[in-house]
């Protein structure tokens, strides 16, 4: 009696742990169940009874693990911040697309009438001018190319900008300081034109971040009725005919008038 009661309440046991294993089999909430006891690998196909299975309840118990799909694992991000990233692309290739339209319609424009953008005051207020006329006196504001060994020289030492002129380069804003028949003296301590000295023209030996500045070779110097010297002097920083000499009157583009000056 006491041996059938046993087995009896074994049986109980067993079929309490195979339906518990059959629920993790797949029967309820996606669980897979491996067991790794003696028994070998046990898969539930359909509503069978593994006893065999059940007689190891507490490695059942521990080896069912929740399953994942492919779709349940973060790869990649939420749908909505790849779409927001998109979005914020496009909008950041647009207004670069914007911008580079219109510097080349300002461009286009400067070229066709004769704008000149000024930042620097060296010569004058800095602000937008316009060429107002091709014939100048001494004393005008006009707006040049420089020859290319000027350039060359600019450009190297961070001077001038790439803009229109020959040689990718930008106009510049200078006072036509002396013309054919004029005088010039270039000293150290200044410059003198026609014999009346100009206040704030001495020569800088050194540029702003300190390097060695090349200069005209001082003295007298007779103005060919070719060329003009261009001078900035209310900057004294301004790289001008004191360090480059006179530049030939085909080069210069005409007279500056502002139009919104600052």
């Amino acid at each position: 009696m006491r041996n059938f009661m046993q087995g009896a309440s074994v049986m109980r046991v067993a079929d309490k742990c195979n339906s518990e294993g059959q629920e993790g089999a797949g029967f309820r909430e996606g669980f897979v169940e491996q067991d790794k006891g003696p028994c070998g690998t046990v898969r539930h196909f359909g509503q069978i009874p593994q006893r065999t299975q059940s007689l190891f309840a507490p490695e059942a118990g521990m080896s069912r693990l929740r399953y994942r799909t492919a779709d349940s694992i973060a790869i990649l991000p939420p749908y909505w911040l790849r779409l927001w990233t998109i979005d914020a692309a496009r909008e950041v290739t647009g207004i670069g697309v914007m911008i580079v339209v219109a510097a080349w319609v300002l461009i286009e424009l400067c070229k066709t009438f004769g704008i000149l953008i000024a930042n620097t005051d060296s010569a004058a207020p800095a602000g937008v001018y316009h060429v107002v006329s091709t014939t100048f006196h001494r004393g005008d504001l006009v707006a040049a190319c420089l020859p290319a060994v000027i350039v060359q020289a600019g450009l190297a030492r961070g001077y001038l900008r790439t803009s229109t002129c020959p040689g990718n380069v930008e106009p510049v804003g200078k006072i036509a300081g002396a013309i054919s028949g004029d005088t010039v003296v270039i000293e150290g301590g200044g410059v003198t034109i026609n014999s009346r000295p100009v206040p704030h023209s001495a020569v800088a030996l050194h540029d702003s971040e300190g390097r060695p500045l090349q200069h005209v070779p001082f003295g007298s110097y007779s103005v060919s009725p070719d060329q003009v010297w261009l001078f900035g002097f209310d900057d004294g920083r301004s790289w001008d005919a004191r360090y480059f000499g006179p530049v030939p009157i085909a080069n210069i583009r005409g007279v500056l008038a502002p139009v919104l000056a600052w």
